[in-house]
């Protein structure tokens, strides 16, 4: 009976992990569906093809502390983790955006 108990507060407190902590699972090339699957449906999404951001965002409130606000972004290129973590580690807040040269030249 005590490891039935010690095996349900674990996949209690599993379900309970920050976005932020989730994140460590991520790995660049991972599909949206692997990312769901870990991460769990999204605060919200942006899209910008080919690009889509899946939002994530976690409030912590330290004791006697100001809550702190933290958003995390997944970057999806074609379906698949191009770039992940807070949002202000992409340079800015809004769309994070990547150049790509076409060669369009045949070769």
């Amino acid at each position: 009976m005590k490891n039935l108990t010690l095996i349900g507060l674990f996949f209690l407190l599993a379900g309970c992990a920050s976005p932020g902590k989730k994140l460590n699972h991520l790995s660049i090339g991972m599909s949206k569906e692997q990312v769901l699957d870990i991460m769990g449906t999204p605060e919200s999404t942006k899209a910008m093809n080919p690009r889509e951001v899946l939002v994530y965002s976690d409030t912590e409130r330290p004791f006697g502390a100001p809550a702190r606000y933290t958003q995390y972004w997944v970057v999806l290129v074609d379906g698949k983790v191009f770039q992940f973590g807070q949002a202000g580690d992409f340079g800015n807040s809004s769309v994070p955006t990547q150049h790509v040269i076409i060669d369009k030249t045949n070769h």
